[in-house]
């Protein structure tokens, strides 16, 4: 996976006059670069995770919850109210693991990002596990790209499911 990164670099160089009197003067150099960090190891980008989904996202290095994100090959069947697809994404058992969730907003940006990679989306709305409130939880509209503008369905409302897991 491949980011780009704008790191400042701030130099600071204090030139001292060595002499009869004692002139300090502080230059700051501001230089920016940016880097290109490309996976150097691990699984890329679209291949098949363990539990047979679509790799979406390499964290680069191992974290606590893992290092990749891997999504369902495709849509659970049907639309489903929120409790529901949580549900329906629990039991979801991709490659005999049992820890299928839905996916939050922020995962939805990663993967509407590698859309093409991981493909087999419909032109619709997908929940999120990200709640507003006991009433509502964020979710994601392929339409436009985007958790829309209102941002938040009630949970009673039928839309799309696909599970995603994290792994090392």
């Amino acid at each position: 996976m491949r980011f780009r990164k704008l790191i400042p670099v701030c130099v600071s160089l204090l030139l001292v006059s060595c002499g009869g009197t004692s002139d300090t003067t502080t230059t700051y150099l501001q230089v920016d670069t940016t880097q290109t960090i490309t996976q150097s190891s691990g699984l890329p980008l679209g291949s098949t995770g363990p539990g047979g989904g679509i790799v979406f996202y390499d964290a680069g290095s191992v974290q606590a919850w893992g290092r990749y994100l891997e999504a369902a090959p495709e849509d659970l069947s049907g639309e489903y109210n929120w409790q529901d697809a949580m549900s329906a994404a629990s039991e979801y058992n991709g490659g005999g693991f049992n820890d299928w969730r839905l996916p939050t907003i922020d995962e939805w940006e990663f993967l509407y990002q590698e859309e093409q990679i991981v493909g087999g989306f419909s032109i619709a709305n997908y929940w999120s596990s990200s709640e507003i409130d006991d009433e509502f939880s964020w979710y994601w509209n392929f339409t436009v790209g985007s958790s829309a503008s209102d941002g938040w369905k009630p949970f009673s409302d039928g839309i799309y499911v696909r599970p995603v897991r994290a792994f090392d």
